[in-house]
């Protein structure tokens, strides 16, 4: 075996134990390809095939490493080709959804999917962690009040008043929700008053509820292992939210027309009487195309230039990404995901 497969042989007799917990997305995968027999492939990675391989990208990326030598090819982000971007969030998560679309923070201006900024640590990303980190809190006091004044301190509403408040319940341990309890038993409705106890009560919930934002580097790649070797996911794949018609891709033009014939035969028809212009910048395309036709006729996602590369034309972008198997999360907070895994094993096994 080679000296690479060594380096994570914890992890993989982890993940036989832990299958059924494990039997989910990305690392689903890995784990049933490895359950299933086929370790001998790693063998198959060696410095001759694909000499950018080191032991250190095998613990930078060891689930893009292992997912590369069952397929026997190397995926873009160990050969540093992949988009490298970054997300800040409230939330702690192991994988995006799409379903949660729409109930986090932003307008989804630039078009509904998945935000992403360009490049690992990236400032934008940085700032929606720092921004939605105290949200939790906030989403505290207000339940609280809320309990107090419209629940008539009804303790029995206190998860689903949190999620009215935007806390994430995720978090919501027992001891929050005891302290919580606390807090509205040594609260007076009438005299709008908190006790000691209360008081007290609420100091220790500011150390409790958790006040960090998240931040998440991610590389976006198509789902497609197979895809992903051949045409590397890419800025060329995204629609241009700056860019006419005329200067786009020439891939995704012929997309476009693709998610247009896919439209109901009456939207069709409009679209023969009014084509699509060569003036129309992607804002303008994003509106009239949309993006759940965009996604189905295969693209990605749009990216458009940060507030600070605007005035210039050029410099960083961000993504809108409508496929939430594309972003692959590499790091949550500094920490390799992979880490973060295996420190959760003793708990999912429990």
């Amino acid at each position: 075996m080679s000296e690479y497969s060594g380096l994570l042989q914890s992890f993989i007799d982890n993940a036989e134990e832990t299958y059924d917990t494990l039997n989910r997305g990305k690392y689903g995968k890995v784990a049933r390809a490895l359950i299933q027999g086929q370790m001998e492939n790693l063998d198959k990675i060696t410095r001759n095939q694909f000499p950018l391989i080191t032991p250190e990208s095998m613990r930078a990326d060891p689930a893009g490493v292992l997912q590369a030598a069952l397929g026997n090819t190397p995926t873009t982000n160990m050969l540093g080709l992949a988009i490298k971007a970054s997300h800040g969030s409230p939330h702690l998560f192991d994988e995006f959804d799409m379903s949660k679309v729409g109930t986090g923070e932003g307008a989804q201006s630039y078009g509904d999917g998945l935000y992403f900024a360009e490049n690992f640590n990236s400032p934008v990303a940085n700032y929606y962690a720092d921004l939605l980190g105290g949200k939790n809190q906030d989403a505290v006091s207000n339940a609280i009040n809320r309990i107090v004044h419209v629940n008539n301190g009804d303790q029995s509403t206190i998860r689903d008043v949190l999620a009215l408040e935007g806390f994430d319940t995720n978090q919501l341990t027992p001891e929050i929700e005891q302290t919580i309890k606390t807090i509205l038993s040594e609260t007076d409705k009438a005299t709008d008053t908190v006790s000691d106890a209360g008081l007290s009560a609420y100091r220790k919930l500011r150390e409790l509820v958790p006040n960090e934002g998240n931040l998440y580097n991610v590389s976006l790649e198509w789902p497609d292992a197979a895809r992903e070797a051949a045409d590397p996911l890419g800025m060329q794949h995204f629609l241009d939210w700056d860019k006419p018609l005329s200067e786009q891709n020439s891939d995704i033009i012929e997309r476009l027309n693709k998610a247009i014939s896919m439209k109901p035969d009456d939207l069709r028809q409009l679209f023969k009487e009014y084509p699509l212009q060569d003036f129309q910048l992607g804002s303008d395309l994003k509106d009239i195309v949309g993006e759940h036709y965009m996604s189905q006729a295969g693209i990605p996602g749009i990216r458009y230039l940060d507030l600070g590369s605007r005035v210039g034309g050029r410099g960083r972008s961000n993504f809108v990404v409508f496929d939430d198997k594309i972003p692959r999360i590499l790091e949550r907070n500094g920490e390799p995901m992979l880490e973060l895994l295996r420190k959760s094993l003793p708990e999912m096994t429990k």
